[in-house]
């Protein structure tokens, strides 16, 4: 699979009306659904608490296929086809299981008595707030950065994708999120990306 190279970014606006009218059109390729987003951890970056950095890293987790963003490219530029929402239609990120978290063991008596029951996974909250780096001037989106990597789960293949970003060398940018906090569209700007595909070709 070819590189891909961004877009060159010069008006967020206009870049962002672009990636709408060619949703809003159609004209665009599918690749699959977002099954995480990987953030570098740099030194400046808000970071998550640090019980769930620890165990996973700095990202966005779309646990639950239901909460999956769809994905696409067009232009040199990936577009985020559903808003980011929670299954209760609140804008924001789904709970996850806790990575620190280790089930109880059952008692003798009570295998014994068959009286034991698995409890579920404990939940915790991916909270927008604990990864924001602020609000683009004059509208609703949050910036989330810097992105580097996007689990995608192509559809109709039994296998996840990786799509790798970078810095962009024609402009200087680097891929962000943007996130609309009222309405939950998003928004990948900036960078430099390309797909590939672990155990085959790029």
């Amino acid at each position: 699979m070819k590189d891909v190279v961004g877009a060159t970014q010069s008006n967020p606006a206009d870049i962002l009306a672009l990636q709408n009218q060619l949703i809003r059109t159609g004209q665009n390729q599918f690749i699959g659904s977002i099954w995480k987003i990987v953030f570098e951890a740099s030194r400046d970056s808000a970071v998550p608490n640090k019980s769930v950095t620890d165990n996973m890293g700095v990202v966005f987790d779309f646990y639950g296929k239901a909460s999956q963003p769809k994905l696409a490219q067009a232009g040199g530029m990936l577009l985020v086809m559903s808003a980011i929402k929670r299954h209760d239609g609140y804008v924001g990120l789904p709970d996850i299981p806790d990575p620190a978290y280790v089930p109880q063991v059952p008692t003798e008596k009570e295998m014994a008595e068959a009286t034991w029951r698995p409890e579920g996974p404990r939940m915790v909250k991916q909270k927008f707030s604990e990864r924001c780096a602020g609000k683009l001037r004059g509208t609703n989106y949050l910036i989330f950065e810097t992105v580097a990597q996007i689990l995608v789960l192509p559809e109709g293949l039994a296998e996840g994708w990786i799509i790798e970003c970078g810095g962009n060398p024609a402009d200087g940018t680097h891929m962000c999120l943007l996130v609309d906090e009222k309405t939950g569209e998003a928004h990948f700007y900036g960078g430099h990306w390309h797909i590939t595909r672990p155990g085959g070709t790029a």
